[in-house]
């Protein structure tokens, strides 16, 4: 890097020294600094391209904004009249959420050699947003030039970090090198007699066109929950993030800063829980924070708690972090800043900030700058966004997010629409498209031991998402053709299976027992013929016996809608230490599958009672039906908890454990179904009930609600 005094250099050491102020640590030792730096202003020339790659879509520019053309020198004079600290002696106040004028312009510009650009030497690269959406479904994906730019990244401390390093604050950072720089550190108030108490292990990040938007932080220790608890009083937090658990390979990444149920004590805090909402990839608290020595005074925050993501890795599918990201932003009001937590503070939580703030950014303007953004949380806090693996998934999760930004409306608007089959059809498209990304493996259920165990041999088991047999029965296997599938609350909570063939109902028994199933919900009237029995006793008292398990129908009952059977299970172990063990099994036989409704409403009802058994879903080929049934189970779970109607992620979710789940008629079928369910068991939820005309569906009749029987008659 070369220096060179330009025309736009700033020649107000006073305004150097107040702009320097409000990114540094009110300190003697950065005060010292910024007199050096106030002394001799010089600009620093580029000797390198902000990026170097052959592919356009790496390179892609357009035209300058006209605020571009403002002089830098009164671009940094207005900014710092508008973000002007207090000075040190003054009492220290929440942070303010202003629009960061920087942030707003064009960055689809190029920085001209020579010319130092107004984010301190950010890399930059951005991307229209309809270039990105043709890189999903793209083959190859560029993943390789991703890994590439991020590269590109700085790995080493960029800012001084005099307040970390002190003896007295070493034993607060959780891991070396990853400490909080002077300048963008959360300043605590100082506790009565001890100045080293303003130190926590928290940066503040800039989100889009608002100025520290987001605390990134590591996650308390025992030593430093009482700061992480005054950090979030001091600056009424009100949103909490955090993607880690509590335990994550055997070791300890958080200590737990709630209570399980009723009340916490921390120094002079306590902390109640007042409700938890708990969901297959995420909990919902509501916390209320009381303080001793201010009485008065109380403070709500919700924490949204992301279970799904592993440390240091990535997930094998972006909806689940969307999902949650959408459930976070429906609630959220601006007005303090958002507290993001992992276990160090840079990973995870670097990917969530800028997940959010980018996928804010494409809402008002076409074009993203993954890169841009990325280096600026590093200007602030070092390593953000930890692994590469995490990069090409930002890349991922934002594309998709993109292309799904609009998939989802709220309950009110699904009431009103009058082009459901259109909106259908459109975002099926989509959904094949997204498909066509995803790679099975089917090593298990292609084993010449298992090919015969498959009713269809085109409706298989993923490697990845089959329940595995544990119970050990002579001349079988592990293997089951059958799929783990989350329902809205819980993960994994529907097993979905076909129907056994004669050789595999011992397989079928294994499964219940295994993996401690409940309920099964046959979701098909069955006939018997040579490749179908009952694999139950068909008559109360029968016993029935498959291998090592007794299956004993102790009643049966049915109405206009079900047939109910219990069962007893038992498990006769043949070894001299073997006891019985019975398990009751309750079976629900679908008399009428053209009206489900009414059996997803008692289904549904049922579920909630539930807590951590399994449910199976079956059919006769372990897709048709059962796919079906759980999205449609699903999505009206989550319409009537969220008041959005969203079947796109519902399905898109289903069809990464079995891509045969939901063909288009099913799917066009769905939103027929949800507002049928809403017209007959939610018209009280609605605050303006739409006329009756706005009912049908601005296309053929037979995708009228009133005629829903002829769409399911014909999947």
């Amino acid at each position: 890097i070369k220096y060179k005094k330009t025309k736009g250099q700033i020649n107000n050491d006073e305004n150097e020294i107040k702009y320097q102020q409000q990114y540094s640590s009110e300190s003697p030792q950065s005060s010292t600094l910024i007199r050096a730096r106030a002394a001799t202003t010089v600009v620093p020339i580029l000797t390198r391209p902000i990026i170097n790659s052959s592919d356009d879509t790496f390179n892609s520019t357009s035209t300058s904004s006209s605020s571009n053309k403002i002089p830098l020198w009164k671009r940094f004079k207005k900014m710092i009249a508008s973000n002007k600290r207090s000075k040190e002696n003054s009492s220290i106040k929440v942070p303010t959420l202003q629009f960061n004028e920087l942030s707003t312009n064009d960055s689809n510009r190029t920085v001209p050699d020579g010319v130092i650009n107004n984010n301190n030497n950010l890399l930059q690269n951005p991307i229209k947003l309809n270039e990105l959406r043709t890189w999903l479904i793209s083959k190859p994906f560029p993943e390789q030039r991703i890994r590439d730019e991020y590269e590109k990244l700085p790995t080493e401390s960029l800012h001084p970090k005099t307040f970390a390093f002190r003896p007295e604050n070493k034993l607060k950072n959780r891991f070396n090198a990853i400490e909080p720089y002077d300048h963008s550190r959360v300043v605590l108030k100082p506790l009565p007699n001890d100045p080293s108490s303003d130190y926590i292990n928290a940066s503040y990040i800039d989100g889009y066109r608002a100025n520290k938007l987001y605390i990134a932080a590591q996650a308390p220790t025992d030593t430093t929950l009482y700061d992480f608890i005054r950090m979030i009083w001091q600056l009424r937090i009100q949103s909490i993030i955090m993607v880690t658990r509590l335990f994550e390979d055997g070791k300890h990444k958080c200590i737990q800063y709630w209570p399980d149920e009723g009340e916490k004590r921390v120094n002079d805090f306590k902390i109640r829980i007042d409700n938890e909402e708990k969901y297959a990839d995420y909990t919902i608290r509501k916390l209320i924070i009381y303080n001793q020595l201010e009485p008065s005074d109380v403070l709500q925050v919700k924490q949204y708690h992301f279970l799904s993501w592993p440390d240091h890795g990535c997930l094998s599918l972006c909806t689940p972090v969307l999902d949650f990201r959408q459930r976070f932003r429906a609630d959220y009001k601006p007005s303090n800043p958002i507290l993001v937590h992992c276990s160090a503070g840079v990973g995870r939580s670097g990917t969530f900030i800028a997940l959010d703030a980018l996928l804010d950014r494409a809402k008002h303007q076409d074009t993203i700058d993954i890169l841009e953004f990325t280096h600026r949380m590093r200007q602030n806090r070092v390593y953000m966004i930890q692994t590469a693996d995490q990069y090409v998934f930002l890349y991922r999760t934002l594309i998709e997010g993109i292309l799904t930004i609009d998939a989802s409306i709220s309950l009110q608007e699904f009431m009103m629409t009058r082009k459901l089959h259109m909106d259908a059809k459109s975002q099926y498209k989509l959904l094949e498209q997204l498909q066509s990304t995803v790679e099975f493996s089917y090593q298990g259920a292609l084993d010449p031991a298992n090919v015969h165990k498959n009713r269809v041999e085109t409706i298989i088991a993923p490697d990845n998402s089959r329940p595995y047999l544990m119970t050990q029965v002579e001349k079988t296997t592990d293997y089951i053709n059958a799929v783990f599938v989350n329902s809205y609350r819980q993960t994994p909570n529907y097993i979905v299976t076909q129907y056994p063939l004669p050789h595999t109902c011992i397989d079928f028994w294994r499964l219940v027992y295994d993996h401690n199933v409940s309920i099964i919900m046959l979701l098909e009237y069955i006939l018997r013929d040579s490749k179908t029995i009952y694999y139950w006793p068909t008559t109360v008292g029968q016993v029935t016996s498959y291998g090592p398990f007794e299956i004993i129908m102790t009643s049966q009952k049915e109405d206009e809608q079900l047939i109910e059977r219990v069962f007893e299970l038992k498990y006769i172990n043949k070894t001299v230490f073997a006891t019985d063990r019975t398990r009751t099994i309750r079976q629900f036989q679908i008399k009428d599958n053209l009206h489900l409704l009414p059996v997803v409403k008692r289904f549904l009802k049922e579920m909630r009672t539930f807590n951590g058994q399994n449910v199976i879903l079956q059919c006769l080929n372990g897709a048709t039906w059962s796919g079906y049934f759980a999205a449609l189970c699903n999505s009206i779970d989550k319409m009537q908890t969220e008041q959005i109607v969203d079947p796109f992620k519902i399905v898109r979710l289903l069809r990464s454990t079995r891509p045969q789940f939901i063909d288009q008629d099913q799917y066009e079928n769905l939103f027929v179904s949800m507002r049928d369910y809403v017209q007959q068991y939610m018209s009280a939820t609605l605050t303006q009930r739409p006329s009756e005309n706005s009912f049908y569906i601005d296309t053929s009749g037979e995708y009228q609600s009133t005629t829903n029987n002829r769409v399911i008659q014909r999947l």
